[in-house]
This record gives C-alpha cells, sequence and structure tokens, in this order.
C-alpha cells in the first residue's frame, strides 16, 4: 500500500490533510508533520517515528514544501 507523508513548514499540511478529507472523505494512508517551532534535532526525532511506522510492504512518499527547506533536508536524510 502507497501512504503518504506531507510535511511542510507551519500549519501547511494539516491544512492539505484536512481539505483532502473533507472533500474525498477520511483516508487513512495520509498523514501530516508540522515543523512548527520544533528545533531540526526534535523534528527529525518525530518524522523517524513516523517513518518507521509503516509496514514493511508499504511504500512511503514524503511531499515537502521548499526544496532545499529545513524540512525537505530532514526527510532527504532519512
Amino acid at each position: 500500500m502507497k501512504r503518504y507523508l506531507i510535511a511542510t513548514h507551519g500549519t501547511l499540511s494539516r491544512t492539505l490533510v484536512e481539505t483532502v478529507r473533507l472533500i474525498a472523505g477520511e483516508t487513512n494512508n495520509v498523514s501530516y508533520f508540522e515543523m512548527g517551532t520544533k528545533s531540526s534535532h526534535q523534528a527529525k526525532e518525530e518524522l523517524k517515528k513516523m517513518v518507521a511506522s509503516k509496514n514493511e510492504n508499504d511504500q512511503m512518499i514524503i511531499l515537502t514544501d521548499i526544496f532545499g527547506g529545513s524540512v525537505s533536508n530532514i526527510c532527504t536524510e532519512l
């Protein structure tokens, strides 16, 4: 199963996922990560847990807001 993670600065990712759910109904394969005021270390630890929570046979596609931004860089490391 394909799983999607929307990872952005601020609350953009949550808003995008909530909008998708409003239009398409509840989805169990789409999640979001908000960077907010977290330190890079805190963000990396939280993202590690989110990526590790997927099933072994699942594919995870991560979409970020700014290429080269802190969220994108952390996701690239993972």
